[in-house]
């Protein structure tokens, strides 16, 4: 199923939802150059934090609703 979901990949269809968009996703690296950048500067807070409330915001998912939170975690 791994390799059908891989093949399946297109720059078009990776965010079109499903189970292709959760996989790619999922697996950011495998579709998409990237570079990890060395910190040069000490951490610094936000300035301003996230909502709260975003985390019970309604996803719709396929098919399904779920929480936005449930949603990043799965």
């Amino acid at each position: 199923e791994v390799r059908e979901l891989y093949q399946q990949y297109t720059p078009e269809n990776f965010d079109d939802g499903g189970a292709v968009s959760h996989y790619v996703w999922k697996n950011f690296v495998s579709f998409f150059p990237h570079a990890t950048i060395a910190r040069t500067s000490a951490i610094r807070e936000l300035e301003v934090q996230a909502n709260p409330a975003l985390a019970d915001f309604e996803v719709n998912a396929g098919q399904d609703t779920t929480r936005f939170d449930d949603y990043v975690m799965s």
